[in-house]
């Protein structure tokens, strides 16, 4: 059922040669429709989108079938709330966003079509009993004469609308519903396998917490965060290990701050124990989040101000900005005084997320200097009592200091 796919690099330039959007696009048609018209709460929700060439020419469609690079997806499911796209100020409001926007080609021979299961709970919280109305549309590029082209394809839009339905069910219900994505994920290599191996890592309910824990050591299957969410002792209990023992270094990255998002305290000595022994970038991953834990943060990361480090410094000045701990404003103005230029600017950085004030504009526009100290210094003595402090969740442009 499945056409070949060519894939390309995504940097491919075709120099002059204008191919015009050609009729083609006009011999594809496409339809989005559930797998099934009821689901249970809790189960994995997937639509799928169907192309289909009608013409009697092959046809070259986009890879990526209309998934924006970095826009939100056009999908809409009304009643329910986006999850899964934005910018996330959890670590900062002046940090960057990435990704990867490849793509490549498929070809669909005249009357083949092409299939792609698209999870929706990765779009939507589907959180709760009742008829959910879906409009789905993309717009898919097509390549004229199978040149991967992006400046000179021709775009054609496929939407559906549709209902479905979230019902209750019992334990052994949500088992059924799930035994397909265990087996999937546990069979041979597909490309099903690793969409079952994310709907149970996303989604998976504590009688699957065996299998998410057999996968928590291997690459491509092991998930921190489903550790985390399940928050049972055992899956407690493997995530801090793989955080400080991992020999995997993607993996306890990823443990590393599936700790430090629960904001759970009882995981800062942890991360702390990371920081104080940790001789890679670990240490300093380990030092930023654990500003996550607001106010009991702040002694430790006060005094990784002063570590001889500068990277160390650096995570330092950046994991108090996320603190939103009034503290933390007076530890930050010391480190002001810090010679290293990359300290200073990540402390200004931080000042300004905390108060919403800043001597610049943009806050890291400026050097270490004594005048810099004194002018936070002063505004902090006339204003610190009163002034607000700011979590990450609510980013603005910086005020002046007065």
């Amino acid at each position: 059922m499945h056409s070949r796919t060519k894939h390309l690099a995504a940097g491919l330039l075709v120099a002059g040669v204008i191919l015009p959007a050609l009729a083609p696009a006009q011999s594809l048609e496409g339809r989005f429709y559930p797998e099934k018209p009821r689901y249970l709460l809790g189960e994995p929700f997937f639509i799928e989108l169907e192309v289909k060439n009608t013409g009697s020419k092959p046809v070259s469609i986009d890879s990526r079938l209309g998934v924006p690079c970095i826009q939100r997806d056009p999908i809409e499911v009304a009643g329910a709330k986006h999850q899964g796209f934005g910018w996330d100020t959890t670590l900062g409001c002046y940090g960057g966003i990435a990704g990867s926007c490849a793509s490549g080609m498929i070809e669909l021979k005249p009357g083949e079509k092409y299939i792609e299961r698209i999870f929706l709970n990765g779009l939507y919280a589907l959180d709760h009993t009742g008829v959910y109305e879906v409009h789905a549309r993309r717009r898919v590029p097509v390549y004229p004469q199978g040149v991967w082209t992006p400046q000179s394809s021709d775009n054609r839009e496929f939407s559906s609308d549709f209902q479905i339905t979230l019902v209750t069910g019992t334990e052994d219900d949500l088992k059924a519903a799930f035994a397909p994505y265990v087996q999937a994920a546990t069979g041979p290599f597909t490309k099903d396998q690793w969409q079952a191996i994310a709907a149970i890592n996303s989604m998976g309910p504590p009688f699957l917490e065996e299998l998410i824990l057999k996968w928590a050591d291997t690459l491509g299957r092991s998930n921190p965060a489903a550790l985390a969410r399940l928050n049972t002792p055992r899956a407690r209990q493997k995530l801090m290990e793989l955080a400080e023992h991992s020999p995997q270094g993607y993996i306890r990255q990823e443990a590393i701050q599936a700790l430090a998002k629960t904001r759970d305290r009882s995981y800062l000595p942890v991360l702390v124990r990371v920081a104080e022994t940790s001789k890679d970038g670990n240490r300093e991953m380990a030092i930023w989040r654990t500003g996550l834990f607001g106010a009991d943060a702040v002694p430790f990361l006060a005094k990784m101000l002063r570590d001889p480090d500068a990277n160390a410094r650096v995570a330092a000045a950046r994991g108090l900005g996320i603190t939103a701990s009034r503290s933390a404003v007076t530890a930050l103005i010391e480190a002001l005084r810090d010679p290293d230029v990359q300290v200073f600017m990540n402390v200004c950085e931080s000042l300004a997320e905390l108060t919403h004030h800043s001597i610049t504009s943009p806050p890291r526009a400026t050097t270490p200097s004594e005048a810099a100290w004194r002018r936070w210094h002063d505004w902090w003595v006339r204003n610190g009592l009163a002034a607000p402090i700011y979590t990450t969740d609510n980013c603005v442009q910086p005020r002046p200091l007065d």
